[in-house]
């Protein structure tokens, strides 16, 4: 688990769990999260965000919530035994809708109509979304399988990792 430096949860990782202490705003850090032994196969499942309700623009948030993001996508494509990618994005970015109107899937998060994505926090996450698509574009590269996860991904996380097949349609199909 990539986890940064001093954070008090760490306590709550199952023993098990290898601890990598790092900054996910660190390029560097995020490439020596991924040197592992040779023949190792991994898979990433990219969690970390900073959150917040506050709705003004934050340097961090943006550095951490999309430069992150972008640190980590480009750490992984370097290292051809990253089998997949898993993204966890949020709710919040995608664009709110008229009160009664359903929600449909959302195949593009950039631009933004900064009236229907509300807060800094979502539009971070809608263009860390952005970028995971356009790294991978919802297709498959170099065997590595890409997919953005919104709302109620445990079901589909564990079949994933259980050897599922990801299926080769959207991957925003919530």
């Amino acid at each position: 688990a990539f986890v940064l430096k001093g954070d008090p949860a760490v306590k709550f990782m199952p023993k098990a769990v290898e601890i990598f202490e790092g900054d996910l705003c660190s390029p560097e850090d995020c490439e020596k999260f991924f040197a592992v032994e040779p023949g190792v196969q991994t898979v990433c499942i990219h969690c970390a965000s900073m959150v917040t309700i506050n709705p003004t623009y934050s340097e961090k948030l943006i550095a951490v919530n999309v430069g992150g993001t972008e640190n980590m996508l480009n750490a992984a494509k370097n290292h051809p035994e990253c089998k997949k990618f898993v993204y966890v994005s949020s709710t919040g970015a995608i664009p709110e809708l008229p009160k009664g109107e359903s929600i449909h899937e959302v195949y593009s998060f950039v631009p933004y109509d900064d009236d229907r994505v509300v807060g800094w926090y979502s539009r971070s996450k809608a263009m860390a979304t952005q970028k995971v698509l356009d790294a991978y574009g919802g297709k498959w590269t170099r065997k590595v399988q890409a997919i953005v996860f919104a709302t109620d991904f445990r079901p589909r996380l564990e079949a994933l990792l259980s050897g599922g097949e990801v299926p080769d349609k959207n991957p925003l199909d919530f």
